[in-house]
């Protein structure tokens, strides 16, 4: 592991280097990495030593040096017609946005060819993370060179090297069966971000009733380190149904009658007055309640005898549920929303 003294060294050593008179020929490594995509496609389940040559691929177009792979920090390079431009900062303040342009034909490099194969797989490159490493040939792992070849001016120096770029592809620019050209983006771009990133409503919840947002009844499938994240002391001990979509408190319809939990609910049991029961669908517990009677055999969709506990996407439907279920928690409301906002006059 490098240490802050060994970086110093090896940046005055870089330095000085590309200042002398005759300076060692520079050397650009670039790196396609497809992980990230391919686990969301489904295409890997996880990353692993198997698939990293399916995955990952580094070239290098030094080809006035060599036409060999190159080793640099351990990695192997392979040597391949490669134009990468538009990598300059601009002094106006403007991010970057580099092509980058690849030569692909059939009788070309078996790695690029599987790069090729790649992409068409995922059905496009967008979103692939491009890094662009530059050293100098001085300071280049000693296993590039053999025995009886190896130049008087090399001095291996793994840390010597120029600040890394990182990219990532936002769309392809030319292809056919020879060249592949790619703009890229750095992950910083904000240029055509709009905030915030969803839509703002004044008067409507836009979360989805006891799932991720909302958090009624959602600490259940938390572990203990998600719980600590969200904020553990927000989320309510317990979920009963509370109103209907119209507000209307279960309370106010039962009078008298107390709520009892049946759990999940079933066509062979019985059922009377009070009684409230779920079904599950996509991970969440869609709950209904028993003001009709005495009952059995009669589907939670039979509104003569069940009524759906709904939440009105309220400030008030958020009330009802947050603080009468937990009264002593005084903590904002999980309402997703946006009640302060108003037009600028």
């Amino acid at each position: 592991m490098m240490n802050k003294t060994q970086a110093q060294s090896s940046v005055k050593r870089l330095n000085a280097e590309i200042f002398s008179l005759n300076p060692s020929a520079l050397l650009h490594f670039f790196t396609l990495d497809l992980t990230d995509l391919l686990f969301d496609k489904g295409l890997i389940s996880q990353p692993t030593e198997a698939n990293l040559n399916s995955r990952i691929f580094r070239f290098h177009n030094n080809l006035f040096l060599t036409r060999q792979t190159l080793v640099w920090r351990g990695d192997t390079y392979s040597a391949i017609p490669l134009e990468a431009e538009g990598f300059e900062l601009s002094s106006q303040g403007s991010l970057p946005t580099p092509k980058l342009r690849l030569s692909v034909s059939d009788d070309g490099v078996p790695t690029l060819g599987l790069l090729k194969s790649q992409i068409r797989l995922l059905g496009d490159a967008a979103g692939v993370k491009v890094t662009r490493q530059r050293t100098l040939v001085k300071y280049i792992d000693s296993s590039n060179f053999g025995d009886d070849d190896t130049p008087p001016e090399h001095s291996e120096d793994l840390s010597a090297e120029f600040p890394m770029d990182i990219f990532f592809v936002e769309r392809i620019t030319q292809e056919n069966k020879n060249i592949m050209e790619y703009q890229l983006n750095s992950a910083l771009d904000l240029e055509n971000v709009r905030l915030p990133a969803r839509v703002m409503i004044q008067q409507r919840c836009m979360w989805f009733y006891r799932g991720e947002g909302c958090s009624y009844e959602y600490s259940s499938s938390l572990d203990d380190d998600q719980k600590k994240i969200h904020g553990d002391a927000t989320l309510p001990g317990s979920a009963p149904p509370v109103s209907t979509i119209d507000d209307v408190l279960f309370t106010d319809l039962l009078v008298g009658v107390s709520m009892l939990n049946k759990g999940k609910f079933s066509l062979t049991s019985q059922y009377d007055s009070g009684d409230f029961v779920y079904v599950q669908k996509g991970g969440i517990r869609y709950y209904f309640v028993n003001v009709g009677g005495l009952c059995n055999g009669i589907d939670v969709t039979n509104t003569n005898f069940w009524t759906p506990d709904q939440c009105s996407k309220s400030v008030r439907g958020c009330k009802n549920r947050w603080q009468r279920s937990e009264p002593n928690l005084r903590t904002a409301l999980p309402f997703g929303g946006f009640p302060a906002l108003g037009r600028i006059k």
